[in-house]
């Protein structure tokens, strides 16, 4: 438990919920880490992962938060990418600190 004492499948409902109307799915690794797979519900050919997580790191919501931010952010360059490959480009990037952060 974190120190507010949410569980870890209270967290993991935090964030898929959060995550909606998108699909994710979470899987454990034997070191007690986590991914998480978000596949758009627009466009399902895009997915991204983020690995490596341990829930002791999402202590603060401010923790989730950002675990939250990113996976929309990078799940929106994905749609961008796959969109302007098929030539119809007009979603647009996020603030300029989350551009600097993943370039």
């Amino acid at each position: 438990m974190n120190i507010y004492g949410l569980s870890i499948l209270e967290i993991r409902a935090l964030i898929e919920r959060a995550l909606l109307p998108d699909h994710c799915r979470f899987v454990e690794t034997s070191d007690g880490r986590f991914s998480i797979t978000v596949t758009s519900a627009n466009h399902e050919s895009c997915q991204i992962s983020l690995r490596g997580i341990a829930f002791d790191e999402l202590r603060s919501s401010r923790a989730i938060v950002e675990l939250i931010g990113e996976a929309r952010y990078l799940l929106a360059l994905k749609i961008k990418a796959s969109l302007a490959r098929s030539g119809s480009s007009d979603l647009p990037l996020s603030t300029p600190e989350l551009k600097r952060r993943y370039q």
